[in-house]
């Protein structure tokens, strides 16, 4: 017993417990000791067969500071389950399930060579101190050490002893009294808070990255139920709480992926709902994932030497087919590798991800675009860089004559935006026609290249 302040010594406090007021049922040693402080007090009690099965309340009464002030009794706070005949099965335990017990106790080495095998029964706490009638649940005898209780009421705590039935049919006492309360048993449940939001996709990403979320169950947030989770049942999560049907299982073509210095590219033949990845590769603490898809979310975390991440969006609008950055890397990449990959769709069913290890992504591959075209005042050059370059935004007329240098400089790789006002190098606002918009880019790579587009200038 734990008390803010020095007490005095000759008032040792009276400890007790009962499963009904006063509480004094059961007396816990008459005979303490006080620490060298006097702020804690320790007793001891042996619960017998005779202290009486129950949830016992704690009473601590009698204790009296220095300055002779009588400590408040404490006789509300504190409760525990005792067993008192459960001498039998030290090992007797109860794992709850979705919507059932799981029973499994140690088979008795001692004084029961005449076993024929056992009776399972089972009661709950109408209110604080009331049980309800004890029951025999099994049908037919039990003859192994595991039993299963099957249909019973999420969030209702039940409570188990078992008696061991002897080859003259003569029952032995009950065994220790084990508790368990019944975990929901709605698919997309992961949280076990009775309801499936999107709060249980961020438990099954949590579980995804070896993150532990606690409590975590597995079996309601195994919605493949597949005894695999995954990004796949992120999407089936999805599907539940937008009221999307999770639709007829297919086979999907593989789709590929390419993992680029600065960025990670994905090219799908189908609809893509979600992605999980893992990379591989050196100083993975220091590199940053930012996902270049508009709704989607990014999840990382490292484990076992591995960058983990889950892309996925809460709506269940897909990545449509073609070609696509999807994450940009930030941080010291070396060299990187793709781990284990797999992506959903939109229904939940499997897409196998190839990592393409043939294609290099360079500066060729890059893209020019100009908007609006035709322009009036001004145009937007926007350009995407596979690697970070020097580059040359300029403008020429039709004879191949510089009439705009619109920028030079260095460009991270990503997607960039540079913009002409019509005017030429000299200020003047150049004439409509059409116009050259020509890129040059050397890459850190050493390569250059060359990318033309044409531009329509209106009055």
């Amino acid at each position: 017993v734990w008390f803010n302040r020095a007490m005095d010594t000759l008032f040792p406090p009276t400890v007790s417990m009962g499963v009904r007021y006063p509480y004094t049922q059961t007396a816990i040693a008459e005979n303490g000791s006080w620490n060298a402080d006097s702020t804690t007090y320790t007793v001891y009690g042996t619960v017998g067969l005779s202290t009486g099965d129950g949830i016992h309340t704690i009473r601590v009464t009698g204790a009296k500071d220095t300055d002779h002030f009588e400590i408040p009794t404490e006789d509300r706070r504190f409760r525990v389950i005792v067993s008192g005949a459960g001498s039998l099965s030290a090992g007797f335990i109860a794992t709850p399930g979705m919507g059932r017990v799981m029973l499994q106790w140690e088979n008795p080495q001692e004084g029961v060579s005449d076993l024929l095998g056992y009776n399972m029964y089972r009661y709950t706490m109408i209110n604080d101190t009331v049980a309800s009638d004890t029951i025999m649940i099994n049908s037919v005898l039990i003859t192994d050490t595991v039993f299963t209780d099957f249909e019973l009421e999420p969030g209702t705590p039940y409570f188990y002893a078992y008696k061991i039935l002897r080859t003259n049919l003569s029952e032995s006492d009950l065994s220790q009294v084990v508790t368990a309360t019944p975990l929901t048993a709605a698919i997309g449940d992961a949280n076990g808070d009775m309801a499936v939001t999107v709060l249980d996709i961020t438990t099954i990403i949590a579980f995804t990255l070896f993150q532990n979320p606690q409590p975590f169950i597995f079996e309601a947030a195994d919605v493949k139920t597949d005894n695999i989770i995954n990004v796949l049942d992120v999407v089936g999560v999805v599907n539940i709480i937008t009221g999307r049907n999770k639709g007829i299982y297919k086979e999907n073509p593989p789709t590929n992926i390419y993992l680029n210095p600065g960025s990670v590219h994905f090219n799908s033949t189908q609809p893509v709902a979600g992605l999980q990845f893992e990379i591989e590769g050196q100083n993975l603490d220091q590199i940053r994932l930012y996902t270049k898809l508009s709704g989607f979310e990014l999840a990382t975390g490292i484990s076992d030497g591995k960058l983990r991440g889950i892309l996925y969006n809460y709506n269940n609008t897909p990545l449509q087919p073609g070609l696509h950055q999807i994450i940009e890397i930030d941080g010291p990449i070396g060299q990187l590798r793709w781990g284990d990959l797999l992506a959903s769709d939109p229904q939940g069913n499997p897409v196998k991800v190839i990592p393409d290890q043939l294609h290099s992504w360079s500066l060729s591959d890059c893209s020019l675009s100009i908007y609006p075209n035709p322009f009036c005042q001004s145009v937007s050059i926007v350009y995407e860089l596979y690697e970070s370059a020097q580059i040359k935004i300029e403008i020429l007329d039709f004879y191949g004559r510089e009439i705009s240098e619109v920028y030079s400089g260095m460009q991270p790789h990503g997607t960039c935006i540079n913009l002409w006002n019509g005017s030429d190098n000299s200020g003047n606002v150049s004439t409509p026609g059409v116009y050259l918009v020509r890129m040059t880019a050397s890459g850190i790579s050493g390569e250059k290249m060359y990318k033309y587009a044409k531009v329509l200038k209106i009055k």
